[in-house]
């Protein structure tokens, strides 16, 4: 189908952002729509777009064939590109991308996931219990947007953002719809609700595990209660809504759930879905899923007790969409998450590795290894990322200090500051006089915590998960890895 600017302009002054046209607009069809300058080619639409945009490269995607530029203000430096001036960037970007690739959410299955933690790993399990279905009725895989991979039917390939920008969003929805696939299951970050990277778009099924403090910062929520509420916008999209009944600020959430057609509830008592007989085995979990009627016995290749949170959630939307429960049970039997909740055994201790980067992640992490090990000393290394979630920090301070045995302090991605700044904020916040030590370089800081760490001790080596790079100044600098880096040390420690 053709594409014209005047198309687009009518389309957003609709939605009403359209302030003016600068310039006589095209009536060539529109071959592409970009906001990086280096992807553009022969009559793209230009996007303006960044807190940090620069003439520099509107200029740039002229030069490379752009015939359009769309922005909340109008570039002089331009004056020979035509422009659509609208009034909130944000929003007209997710119009253009809604229009340009043709809804193409509209021909998928569109299951969102949010909470502060567990997304990933619920949409990882989302995935293989369609995958499993998918493959047994001989039907194309589920597609997925994740913190850990993107898949659209045809390429996978690992993630840069939790929720992709909305124009990279909709252009992986397109090529998923011509993959032929019919599930997409996408992490649903509460950036991506404020900054509209999922406008537009409708979800047949949502999914919010749980809320506590997150992202609270001058660059990203400025309050809980904003964090929250921006959480809470999923459901001003979604047709059947899915809450933990574990979750806090209950009574908020059953309240805007409400607002959607259906609300499904998993986890606590009286829910739709809900588990008892929890056994932590050396390999993972055992559970019983109850719902309605029916029972499963669930085997979950996972530590953490938090995960069976995460498994009821993916269940219940696996079943609710037409998919057996011993299909459900058969996928998560095999479910395995690099860098979450991962115990790797040494000959005198224990080393677990996970993700948990802020204050309810690190409590949940601690208590399932006091239950697994009721014993051991818990050795606990972690840092904070730099120039964002400021208020993480003393959250994890706080539980560090109430909940550890011995604290090492370490880097994150600490991005343009200073480790040892950042570590110091985290110490002001510890509650006990805890021992702790501070070792700015995170390899260094691994390979003291295991040699060590007195005998029959849990280290705890949490916030990296399987990242392979640390983010400093704006680069991602190679980064061994926890994992590589604790067997490293295991095996140095019993050599």
């Amino acid at each position: 189908m053709t594409k014209t600017l005047n198309d687009l302009a009518l389309a957003l002054d609709e939605a009403g952002l359209l302030c003016r046209v600068v310039g006589d607009l095209p009536a060539t069809s529109i071959s592409d729509i970009q906001y990086d300058s280096r992807q553009v080619q022969e009559n793209t639409l230009f996007l303006c777009k960044g807190a940090h945009f620069s003439a520099q490269y509107l200029l740039d995607a002229r030069s490379q064939g752009a015939c359009a530029y769309l922005s909340a203000r109008v570039y002089p430096e331009a004056s020979d590109l035509p422009a659509l001036v609208v009034s909130d960037i944000r929003r007209a970007l997710a119009v253009t991308a809604n229009w340009f690739f043709d809804a193409p959410w509209q021909d998928l299955h569109m299951m969102g996931v949010t909470g502060t933690k567990g997304k990933s790993t619920t949409v990882s399990m989302v995935k293989a219990i369609f995958d499993l279905a998918a493959e047994k009725a001989h039907e194309p895989l589920c597609g997925i947007t994740s913190s850990l991979i993107n898949y659209d039917g045809r390429v996978e390939k690992a993630s840069k953002l939790t929720t992709p920008e909305n124009i990279d969003l909709y252009r992986h929805l397109a090529r998923a719809r011509a993959a032929g696939l019919k599930h997409m299951v996408i992490e649903v970050s509460s950036q991506a609700l404020k900054y509209h990277r999922v406008g537009g778009i409708h979800f047949d099924d949502a999914v919010f595990l749980n809320i506590s403090p997150d992202h609270i910062g001058p660059i990203e929520h400025p309050t809980f209660e904003d964090y929250f509420a921006s959480k809470l916008a999923i459901f001003d999209r979604t047709g059947r809504a899915f809450i933990n009944l574990a979750s806090d600020r209950l009574s908020e959430l059953k309240e805007a759930a409400g607002h959607c057609p259906e609300v499904i509830t998993f986890g606590g008592d009286g829910a739709d879905y809900r588990a008892d007989q929890v056994q932590s085995t050396d390999s993972g979990l055992t559970f019983r899923v109850r719902a309605g009627q029916e029972a499963i016995q669930v085997t979950l290749p996972m530590h953490g007790r938090f995960n069976v949170e995460n498994a009821l959630a993916a269940l219940a939307l696996a079943h609710q969409s037409g998919i057996s429960l011993d299909t459900c049970a058969e996928a998560l039997a095999s479910v395995k998450m690099e860098g979450h909740m991962a115990y790797i055994h040494g000959a005198d201790l224990t080393v677990v590795v996970d993700y948990a980067h802020n204050g309810i992640s690190f409590k949940r992490v601690i208590e399932t290894v006091r239950h697994d090990f009721p014993q051991a000393p818990v050795w606990l290394l972690f840092g904070a990322p730099g120039d964002k979630a400021e208020s993480r920090r003393p959250d994890m301070g706080r539980v560090a200090s109430r909940e550890a045995d011995y604290v090492i302090l370490t880097a994150d991605d600490p991005a343009t500051e200073a480790v040892e700044a950042i570590n110091a904020e985290i110490y002001r916040a510890f509650e006990k006089e805890t021992p702790v030590q501070m070792i700015a370089d995170r390899a260094q800081a691994i390979a003291y915590a295991i040699k060590e760490a007195p005998t029959g001790a849990v280290v705890l080596l949490l916030g990296k998960g399987f990242e392979v790079c640390q983010k400093i100044n704006g680069k991602r600098e190679p980064y061994a890895g926890d994992e590589q880096l604790a067997k490293a040390a295991l095996q140095a420690r019993e050599s």
